[in-house]
């Protein structure tokens, strides 16, 4: 390769390098991530700090609470309240409230019974107290020391037991949880894709002048809007089809339980509502930020579609602390109502106003963003050199 052809390639490739290089854009792209990374890593800490303190006692022969309080962290926030060998009293003191919950060994050796008057979702954090119980027992059986089985143990779960019968599964509950999460993450997305990527190329492309001096611009925003809508429900409700008989087949959500687990049909009704109200408003948020955007190199809107995940593992993350302020509070943020809120509807930590409270909130920010979306877009495309519409038809 001749000097002349070295300097014509190393031309090109700085041209095309340029082209699509945008300092600010690569700037600002980096700091949203960032954004995202030190919100996702604090969020652990705050469901940590907001979530409310489980009392638990044992059936147990031993006598001694500090033996089993010693293998609990204190993020847990776990406090083992009293040991009896008497379950008749335990479950008496329970229907009295005295405390949240009790544990006892189960007849297999992998495995740990919760009984709790209705069924929670805290088997993550009280894991380490059943392995220890599991483990004292075996020293005490066995003569030796405890440590003799911390590592043989292998496997180990815990099977929740209610009280109250009416009580839903809780493997069930969190089955349906994680897929409808998933699902309105990809119906997002697919508005994401969806509306960038026309509203982007329609702007650069000069073809939003054309369409704006022939329609209203509010017309033009609502009908791309109906659209993407349209595309999120498709996938919403073919995923959810073909997840459920997934869940059927592998036998942890039977059809007949469906409607009647979940507290009849109410509750997958409010679900399908939060996903509405949440959807239109991840729509606008959408076009405003397609409106946004300077340039069709910029990396802001590969950064965006990033929002939706980084959202979904804060709020998978408050799946142990369901029961946490930090978690509620989330249900009554728009960005965060479309994941947190359907947790909360199938915990039983929220009601039909809290619903309507919290979707009242995100249609009032969704019809913020509507009105900004069409503002700016219409001061975008008459300021351009091209413009020669009539402005009375924005």
């Amino acid at each position: 390769m001749n000097a002349k052809t070295l300097s014509s390639l190393i031309a090109v490739s700085r041209f095309e390098f340029l082209r699509f290089f945008n300092l600010k854009s690569e700037l600002l792209g980096l700091a949203i991530i960032m954004l995202f990374i030190v919100f996702r890593g604090g969020s652990s800490a705050l469901f940590a700090i907001t979530t409310d303190e489980i009392k638990i006692a044992i059936l147990t022969e031993r006598t001694e609470i500090p033996q089993y309080q010693s293998h609990l962290e204190a993020s847990a926030k776990v406090k083992i309240v009293k040991l009896s060998n008497d379950e008749n009293e335990l479950t008496e003191n329970l229907k009295k409230g005295l405390f949240d919950g009790y544990l006892k060994r189960s007849d297999r050796g992998n495995s740990s019974i919760l009984v709790t008057m209705d069924n929670e979702n805290w088997e993550s954090r009280l894991l380490p107290l059943a392995r220890a119980i599991e483990q004292l027992y075996l020293a005490d059986f066995f003569n030796v020391s405890e440590n003799t089985f911390s590592s043989v143990l292998g496997e180990f779960e815990i099977v929740v037991n209610s009280v109250n019968t009416s009580s839903t599964n809780s493997k069930s509950i969190w089955a349906i949880s994680i897929t409808i999460l998933v699902i309105s993450v990809l119906a997002i997305l697919t508005a994401f894709a969806q509306l960038v990527t026309g509203i982007t190329n329609e702007k650069f492309s000069k073809v939003s002048e054309m369409i704006l001096a022939c329609l209203p611009v509010h017309i033009w925003i609502d009908g791309k809007v109906i659209a993407a809508a349209l595309h999120g429900l498709k996938v919403f409700f073919s995923y959810s089809i073909l997840t459920i008989i997934g869940l059927e087949l592998m036998e942890i959500v039977s059809f007949e339980s469906l409607f009647t687990e979940f507290s009849g049909v109410l509750n997958l009704l409010l679900i399908l509502y939060v996903f509405l109200t949440g959807f239109v408003f991840w729509c606008y948020l959408y076009s405003l930020l397609s409106v946004l955007i300077k340039s069709p190199n910029s990396q802001v809107k590969n950064t965006v579609s990033m929002a939706p995940l980084v959202l979904l593992a804060i709020c998978i993350t408050g799946i142990d602390s369901i029961d946490s302020l930090f978690m509620t509070v989330l249900s009554f943020i728009p960005l965060t109502y479309s994941f947190s809120m359907p947790l909360q509807i199938l915990a039983g930590e929220v009601g039909i106003f809290e619903v309507a409270a919290a979707s009242t909130l995100v249609l009032i920010c969704a019809y913020g963003l509507r009105f900004f979306t069409m503002k700016m877009f219409t001061k975008d495309v008459m300021q351009s050199a091209s413009w020669s519409g009539d402005p009375s038809r924005s």
